[in-house]
């Protein structure tokens, strides 16, 4: 069985708003190595810039391996994946970049 780890940038079937298709998607898998065994917490990445609040921009140098067009985090699209789910492993985030990643995210989801 494959091992995927937090900061890990998989691919896999996104589906349409209205349910009618998929399409394949990158999201980064951001729940702890710990709990990640069948499902993974993990949030989607888009190429459709839109620099606002729950916006984290991926630069070259937060991957391991660049991405194809520049993205971004969506910090505010957060859902569960089974592990069946995933096409492949893409790249992974840089330890640093992973950190503020999860940063970012955290600011959403603290209480205040």
């Amino acid at each position: 069985m494959v091992k995927f780890n937090q900061g890990d940038i998989v691919l896999i079937p996104y589906p349409y708003t209205d349910l009618s298709n998929t399409k394949k998607r990158p999201v980064v898998i951001i729940s702890k190595d710990a709990i990640n065994k069948q499902n993974f917490i993990v949030s989607k990445i888009t190429s459709v810039i839109r620099n606002d609040q729950f916006t984290f921009s991926i630069k070259a140098t937060d991957t391991e391996i660049k991405l194809r067009f520049k993205s971004e985090v969506r910090t505010n699209e957060i859902f569960t994946v089974h592990r069946s789910l995933i096409i492949k492993k893409l790249t992974s985030f840089e330890k640093e970049s992973l950190k503020h990643l999860t940063e970012k995210i955290k600011e959403h989801i603290s209480v205040n």
